[in-house]
C-alpha cells in the first residue's frame, strides 16, 4: 500500500521523517515523537520515523502507536499506563490513513504542562495528519488529474470553520502535493501583509524573524500584482526580488510567490519554498496560480467571517460609500465640494478676534507694614485673607527695653528739674541756663522712646485685606528697623496686570475691553477695560512678553488679590483663515525679511 508511491523504503523514510518533524516543531512542549508504519510482507509494525532524530526509541510511544492503529482510533493517556512507571508527560496517538486504509500510526509525548488532558494536542495533530494521505501518494501536479487535486484543496480550505485552521491545512497540503519544503499564506491587513499560516505549523509566533521575511516577501509579490520566482530565469521580465533573495539567505533557495486575486483585487499570496537545487517549472507555477485564483476568495471570505464585528461594520461602511468607480468619483467630488466651500467661509465669515494673556490680580493699592524700630516680635493677631478695619491692631512688637528706657529718661527729666530749682532759688544764671538745656534734652528723649512705645503696636492704615506676612510662625524673632511684616490691600479695589505676548502688543490699546476668568471661578468670567500699557517687555523663561494694565468694569465681592487666570481681550472682527494662520504668516515674513531682506 505505501512503497507503491515510492521508488525506495528511504525516500518513504525521509518523506515522513520530514513530516513528523514538522508535527513535533509545530506544536508546543513536544518531548518526543514516533510513526510506525505498516509492512505488508511481513505483516506487522515498523519504526518509519523518530523525534528528535537519531533519539533511542521510547517503549511508551511504541505501545501507544500500536494500541491506536489496533483500535483504529485515537488514543490519550498518561505515559505511566504503558509501564505503571510513574511519568510527568503524556502520550497522544493516532492512527495514520492512506487511500481509506490505515497504514501506520504516530505517538507524540507531550508535558501535562502544555497538553492537559492532550486533547489540545490532538486537535493540533488533525491538521498535519488531513495531510499525512497526500503525503503518501505524492501525486505529479504536471500530469492530467491536476484539477481533481485543486478541488480537493478547495474542500480542504471548506472543511474548517476559521480562515487560520483552513489556511494551514491548505498550505500543508501543498507543501506535500507540490514537494514543497515550506508554504505560506498571508494576506494583506492595512498596508504591510500579514502571515495567515504556515505549512504544518501551528504556533509560528517564536520565529519573527523568519516570520518578518516571508511577510516581506508577501508584499513584494502583492505591490507588484504578480507571480515573482526566485532566483529569476534569464529569459523573465525584470522584477523586485530583494525581499526574496533576503528569504532564500535564510534556508530554501528556491522561491516563488503567487499573488491571490478576487474582482481585479489583490487579497494576499502563497509563498511556495523548496531547497536544494530545485526549481519551479512552468508546470508547477501554472497550477499554483490557479490554486491561488480558486483558494484566496474562499479563504478571503473566512478571513472577513472570522473578523471582530466592529470591523465588519467599517467594511460594509466603506463598501456602501465606496462601492464602485461612480460612487467613488461622486464621493471625492462633493469632498472636494466640502472642502471649497469650508475654505471659503474661513476666509470670509468674521468672527471676533480675541487675544489670550496669562492675568493675575492684585491690589489697586498696596501698603507695606514695616518695623519701625530694631526689636523682637511679641504678637501677631492677623494672618494672611484676614479682612481688617482702619486702626485694627495686626502685630505688636516687644517693648519692654523701650519701657526701661523711657523710665531713665523720665529719671533725667525729674533730676534736671531739680537743678533747675536749686539755681533758681540762689539765683545763679549760669547754672539755670544749663539745666533747662538738660532738662529740653530729656524731654526729647524722652519724646522720642514714648513715639518709639507707641509705634510698637501696628494698625490697619486703612479697611482692606492682609495679603502678605503670616508672622505667627515668628514670634519672639528679631526684627530690623525698615524690615517688611505685612503688607496690605483696600477692599474691594483691584487691578488686574495681563502678560501679552510681543507678538501682539501690536494689537493692544488703551478703553479696549474683554473679560477675564480666574482660577478660582472659571465659571464666572468678569468684564474688565485696559487701562495702561507698560512699555518695556519682561522675560521669564525665555517668553517676552509685556505687562498690560486692565481694571475691572464690575465689582467682584469673591475676588481676592493674588488670584490667577486668563484674560481675553477683544480686538476686532476678523476671518478665521487669518486668526488660525497670522501667526505662521507673521513667522514666514520675519524669516524671509532676515534671510533675504
Amino acid at each position: 500500500i505505501v512503497m507503491g508511491h515510492f521508488e525506495n523504503t528511504a525516500m518513504m523514510h525521509s518523506m515522513i521523517q520530514n513530516w513528523l518533524d514538522g508535527q513535533c516543531r509545530g506544536i508546543n512542549g513536544i518531548g518526543g515523537g514516533l510513526v510506525l508504519m505498516f509492512v505488508p510482507n511481513q505483516g506487522a509494525l515498523s519504526q518509519a520515523a523518530v523525534w528528535p532524530v537519531g533519539a533511542v526509541t521510547d517503549q511508551r510511544l511504541v505501545v501507544a502507536a500500536q494500541t491506536a492503529f489496533n483500535r483504529q482510533q485515537a488514543v490519550i493517556g498518561a505515559q505511566s499506563d504503558v509501564d505503571q512507571t510513574p511519568a510527568k508527560n503524556s502520550v497522544v496517538s493516532h492512527p495514520l490513513r492512506s487511500g481509506g486504509q490505515t497504514v501506520g500510526a504516530v505517538a507524540l509525548s507531550v508535558e501535562r504542562s502544555r497538553g492537559g488532558d492532550g486533547k489540545a494536542v490532538l486537535k493540533d495533530m488533525m491538521r498535519g495528519i488531513a495531510a499525512f494521505d497526500a503525503l503518501l501518494e505524492r501525486r505529479d501536479p504536471a500530469r492530467p488529474g491536476a484539477t481533481g487535486r485543486v478541488l480537493e484543496l478547495i474542500g480542504t480550505a471548506l472543511s474548517h470553520e476559521s480562515c487560520k485552521d483552513a489556511a494551514t491545512a491548505v498550505a500543508t497540503e501543498m507543501a506535500t502535493m507540490l514537494n514543497c519544503d515550506r508554504v505560506s499564506i498571508g494576506f494583506r491587513a492595512s498596508r504591510y501583509a500579514t502571515l495567515e499560516a504556515l505549512s504544518q505549523a501551528v504556533d509560528f509566533k517564536t520565529e519573527q524573524g523568519l516570520i518578518r521575511l516571508i511577510a516581506a516577501a508577501i508584499d513584494e509579490s502583492i505591490d507588484q500584482a504578480a507571480t515573482v520566482i526566485y532566483p529569476p530565469s534569464e529569459t523573465s521580465r525584470p522584477q523586485i526580488v530583494q525581499a526574496h533573495g533576503e528569504l532564500a539567505q535564510r534556508g530554501n533557495p528556491a522561491i516563488c510567490t503567487i499573488p491571490m486575486v478576487q474582482s481585479g483585487k489583490v487579497l494576499g499570496a502563497i509563498c511556495l519554498e523548496r531547497s536544494g537545487e530545485q526549481g519551479f517549472p512552468t508546470e508547477v507555477v501554472s497550477l499554483s496560480e490557479d490554486v491561488a485564483a480558486l483558494i484566496g476568495p474562499v479563504l478571503e471570505l473566512k478571513r472577513v467571517h472570522d473578523q471582530p464585528l466592529r470591523k465588519k461594520f467599517a467594511a460594509g461602511l466603506r463598501r456602501k460609500i465606496f462601492g464602485s468607480e461612480g460612487q467613488r468619483g461622486l464621493v471625492v467630488k462633493l469632498f472636494a465640494l466640502g472642502a471649497v466651500a469650508l475654505l471659503g467661509a474661513l476666509a470670509f465669515v468674521p468672527v471676533e478676534y480675541r487675544i489670550t494673556a496669562t492675568a493675575r490680580v492684585e491690589g489697586a493699592v498696596q501698603r507695606m507694614l514695616v518695623a519701625p524700630t530694631d526689636g523682637y516680635l511679641k504678637a501677631a493677631l492677623v494672618h494672611p485673607g484676614d479682612m481688617v478695619k482702619k486702626d485694627q491692631l495686626l502685630a505688636v512688637l516687644a517693648e519692654d527695653e523701650l519701657k526701661i528706657e523711657q523710665r531713665r529718661w523720665q529719671a533725667e527729666v525729674a533730676q534736671a528739674q531739680n537743678a533747675y530749682g536749686e539755681a533758681l532759688a540762689k539765683q545763679d544764671r549760669a547754672a539755670m541756663v544749663m539745666s533747662k538745656a538738660k532738662i529740653d534734652e530729656a524731654q526729647a528723649q524722652l519724646s522720642l522712646v514714648e513715639e518709639k512705645l507707641q509705634r510698637t503696636e501696628i494698625r490697619a492704615p486703612f479697611d482692606g485685606v492682609v495679603i502678605k506676612g503670616d508672622l505667627s510662625q515668628s514670634l519672639s524673632a528679631p526684627v530690623k528697623r525698615g524690615e517688611m511684616l505685612m503688607a496690605m490691600a483696600p477692599k474691594d479695589e483691584y487691578r488686574v496686570i495681563l502678560e501679552i505676548d510681543e507678538r501682539d502688543i501690536g494689537e493692544i490699546s488703551i478703553g479696549q475691553r474683554g473679560h477675564l476668568a480666574v482660577a478660582a471661578l472659571p465659571q464666572d468670567p468678569l468684564p474688565i477695560s485696559i487701562s495702561r500699557v507698560t512699555p518695556v517687555a519682561d522675560t521669564i523663561e525665555g517668553r517676552h512678553f509685556f505687562e498690560v494694565e486692565a481694571k475691572l468694569t464690575q465689582s467682584a465681592e469673591r475676588l481676592r488679590p493674588g488670584l490667577n487666570g486668563v484674560a481675553k481681550i477683544e480686538v476686532e472682527q476678523r476671518s478665521l483663515l487669518w486668526i488660525w494662520t497670522h501667526r505662521a504668516t507673521n513667522w514666514l515674513r520675519m524669516a524671509f525679511w532676515s534671510w533675504l531682506g
